[in-house]
């Protein structure tokens, strides 16, 4: 074998070759930005949910009379 082909076989020889395939580890990520994208979409478009509660506001006023003619 010749030098520069040692140095090539050396070069090429990985590792981590136990890994999984960069198209998989693009793959992964893509799917995770997706979700994510999609669980900030739906929670922007959702409605707050209401409180159970009175708020201060409301327990403060005192209760109107009744018009004339109800």
């Amino acid at each position: 074998m010749m030098w520069g082909q040692e140095v090539r076989a050396v070069a090429t020889e990985s590792d981590a070759d136990g890994g999984p395939p960069r198209a998989v580890i693009i793959v992964a990520v893509a799917l995770a930005v997706t979700t994510i994208g999609v669980i900030l979409a739906i929670a922007a478009t959702r409605e707050a949910p209401r409180s159970r509660s009175p708020s201060r506001a409301s327990r403060r006023r005192r209760p109107t009379a009744p018009r004339a003619g109800r």
